[in-house]
């Protein structure tokens, strides 16, 4: 693979692992598999043949891997739309082990509704989920439909502990869908660690804020909370 086209941090080649196994013990072996689980891409081009490139490379480390994280250079993702964005989450979703998941899909101006609902559907088959963080920073057309079709997939993940969804800048989410949004909350009880970021979303008021406000009172597990709500 074009070396320009993907960077792949903290992740340790497993024939580095296996040629350490005498040297170095069992102990600390089994503490360089566990680095080796976490795979971390910058994706710089998705145009033309990387992404099928792309694909390639994580079904390649998908059997080990429990933490993924993928992030689009800005640069390049006018470019990306939701067709890309299914073909990647199917790949995603053969993870047998993946725990921790971080999607950065900040100025993807192409991805709709119908990006965001294929996107949930795909990510409610991780039953394995623990941590799940979306970023959907200025995605513009990101509407009501979108994020509570998301969301309402996530009520199947029972081992999920840990949510962030970024929508700061989506000026198409309005107070209906966060009153919406509050109601699905509430059947995910089990979250410990909850982030919502509806920065500079101006079409929402204070109906939205308090609705969802309330719904928290249903997590009775949550430790962490942050709501975000600036112009």
């Amino acid at each position: 693979m074009d070396s320009q086209t993907i960077k792949i941090e903290k992740i340790i080649p497993r024939s580095y692992i296996l040629n350490r196994v005498q040297r170095e013990g069992v102990e600390d072996i089994q503490r360089r598999r566990l680095q080796a689980r976490k795979l971390e891409m910058n994706v710089i081009d998705l145009t033309g043949g990387n992404l099928k490139s792309l694909i390639r490379e994580i079904r390649r480390e998908n059997k080990v891997t429990d933490s993924l994280k993928l992030q689009f250079e800005r640069r390049n993702n006018e470019d990306i739309n939701d067709t890309q964005i299914s073909m990647l989450c199917q790949c995603i979703q053969s993870f047998p082990l993946l725990k921790n998941l971080t999607l950065d899909f900040s100025d993807c101006n192409k991805i709709t509704k119908d990006g965001v609902l294929n996107l949930g559907k795909h990510l409610s088959n991780i039953k394995s989920l623990h941590s799940l963080s979306l970023r959907f920073t200025r995605c513009k057309k990101i509407t009501d439909d979108g994020n509570i079709s998301l969301i309402d997939q996530f009520k199947i993940l029972k081992n999920l502990r840990h949510l962030s969804l970024n929508f700061f800048g989506c000026e198409e989410i309005t107070d209906e869908g966060v009153i919406d949004l509050s109601h699905i909350l509430k059947s995910l009880t089990m979250l410990k660690r909850l982030a919502l970021d509806f920065s500079s979303c101006s079409k929402i008021e204070d109906n939205g804020i308090i609705s969802l406000s309330n719904s928290l009172k249903s997590l009775n597990l949550l430790q962490s909370l942050f709501l975000g709500f600036s112009e």
